[in-house]
């Protein structure tokens, strides 16, 4: 599966430019896979990206990717050095990511017998810094779960790795709950948490075996009858969150020896079908780590009511809806709802005429921009064959929440006749491999500094000014960004741009932002010729 879109990353590479995007998205899907290097995938790759080591069976491996700016989807390639027997296939996926670092799993299967006789292998995938760093690629040990060394507990989205600033990582895998009576008699149940984790500094798994207490305003007993982890998030350089995306999140503190895990709900209330909240809700790292969000996309009915409908005139209709976890004035954790876009806003925009009138599904939120969240748009036939619209393909939008307006399209190409999508990874480890310090991700703007610390437990409102610098930061950090990805733009032109841009009512912004990335160079140059000739009459 691929985006139609120009690889500008690719390409730009190519010409020997300092560009990679800030972040990228990848897709777990067991259809990316190559046989050998006699018959490998067709997708280019760029060749800066490439990192080496060896199966735990002594193969030698592969690795590398082809890296696109969102919406356009990124991808690996693994590939076996030596050839392999025609019956045998090597399947690979993108486990997690955090920073300059991707968790990768391999597995050599037999065609006639796939779910059997097969090995697993996980790698860490650690990007180059664009000069003197190369790419590297490490086995981690197995991590097993039984006694007949079956690897299990590794679960794609349902493990972690987490990036520390010391240069380390952590790998945690999913909890497992535990309910436990009080020994008091008193009947009131407690909760304990047991996951392996592996730090990078002696490659051992440890079992972790916690208790879980609440972390919000509401003290009542906590229901983990039936918790089950649908991603671990890592957050800032210190904290894991295990996410259930119909009750909450439970967290962890790893820059310190923990003692407990701790619980905060979700905003909502569990979906009514548990299968389809993969789909319509994810909660997200954002702003470098400095934020967590939670998007949700709910249906609903013409009147304007929440709630599934089968009136046709809104069978399609939703609501998208954010929320940003806070710290209280108490030092509790709650929900702030930051966002809300319905879809007749979005429908009815001239930028969105030509894409289907369908339910959004499958959100992810900016790594960059805490605003802007990407969706899946499913093709017409693939969820509703009574719907009839013209064309039949599958896209990627990006929506901005704050402006409410569609900034990014692409379309997906896919071997599947009805693509019906997946779950998006984001990653910021396609930054590291550019020299420009100003276009990477490693240095963070300067409210994510002062908030990195608290990230995990957020701090109550210190005062008015905090909030006001904040609001004011946000813009002109996003202005920048927006001028740093811009390939061949000279330090001055930049300079003049930002100037323009800074002192506008954002609407040129959000025009620049709109534009594909080869044509946003042109648009600087060209606000930059109209103020010269203001000043000249």
């Amino acid at each position: 599966m691929e985006t139609s879109q120009s690889c500008n990353a690719l390409a730009a590479a190519a010409a020997g430019d300092d560009y990679y995007p800030r972040w990228v998205m990848f897709v777990d899907n067991d259809r990316h896979r190559c046989e050998s290097q006699a018959n490998p995938c067709p997708s280019s790759t760029d060749a800066k990206t490439v990192a080496q080591a060896r199966t735990s069976n002594g193969l030698p491996v592969r690795a590398s990717f082809r890296l696109a700016a969102p919406p356009a989807v990124s991808q690996l390639t693994l590939n076996l050095d030596d050839g392999l027997p025609d019956r045998l296939v090597i399947y690979h996926h993108v486990v997690a990511a955090h920073g300059d670092s991707v968790l990768l799993s391999m597995s050599v299967r037999n065609m006639q017998q796939q779910y059997r006789n097969h090995t697993t292998d996980h790698f860490v995938y650690r990007s180059g810094d664009g000069t003197d760093r190369l790419p590297s690629l490490s086995l981690l040990p197995p991590c097993y779960l039984d006694e007949k060394n079956h690897d299990r507990t590794m679960k794609r989205r349902r493990t972690g790795i987490l990036r520390r600033g010391d240069g380390e990582f952590v790998v945690a895998t999913d909890l497992k709950m535990n309910i436990i009576g009080c020994e008091d008699g008193s009947g009131v149940k407690r909760a304990e948490a047991e996951f392996h984790q592996l730090l990078s500094s002696d490659l051992e798994w440890k079992t972790k075996l916690l208790p879980v207490r609440r972390h919000d305003a509401n003290k009542g007993e906590i229901c983990f009858g039936r918790w089950e982890s649908d991603r671990v998030i890592p957050v800032a350089d210190r904290f894991f969150y295990w996410v259930d995306l119909c009750r909450g999140i439970i967290f962890s503190d790893v820059s310190e020896e923990s003692t407990e895990l701790r619980f905060v709900p979700l905003p909502v209330e569990p979906t009514r079908d548990p299968r389809d909240k993969d789909l319509t809700r994810n909660l997200c790292a954002t702003d470098g780590g400095a934020a967590v969000k939670f998007v949700e996309v709910s249906p609903r009915c013409c009147c304007g009511d929440p709630g599934v409908t089968t009136c046709a005139a809104s069978r399609q209709a939703f609501t998208i809806t954010t929320w940003t976890l806070r710290s209280t004035l108490g030092g509790d954790m709650g929900w702030e709802k930051d966002g809300v876009v319905d879809s007749s806003e979005i429908w009815a925009l001239d930028a969105y005429r030509c894409l289907p009138r369908l339910r959004m599904e499958y959100p992810v939120v900016s790594i960059d921009d805490t605003n802007v969240v990407v969706f899946f748009l499913p093709s017409p036939y693939s969820r509703d064959r009574d719907i009839r619209v013209s064309g039949d393909k599958t896209w990627v939008v990006m929506i901005n929440m704050r402006t409410k307006s569609l900034i990014g399209s692409a379309p997906i190409i896919s071997d599947e006749q009805h693509y019906r999508g997946e779950v998006f990874l984001p990653s910021q480890a396609s930054s590291y491999f550019n020299t420009s310090p100003g276009s990477r991700n490693d240095t963070p703007p300067a409210n994510e500094r002062r908030r990195r610390k608290d990230i995990g437990v957020p701090r109550a409102v210190a005062s008015v000014i905090e909030l006001a610098i904040d609001y004011v930061a946000s813009p002109y950090h996003e202005i920048l960004a927006a001028l740093q990805e811009i390939p061949r733009l000279t330090r001055d032109e930049m300079l003049r741009a930002y100037g323009v841009l800074a002192c506008d009512d954002r609407r040129r912004y959000r025009t620049l932002v709109a534009l594909p990335m080869d044509m946003r160079k042109d648009y600087c140059c060209m606000l930059l010729d109209m103020g010269t000739n203001k000043q000249m009459h």
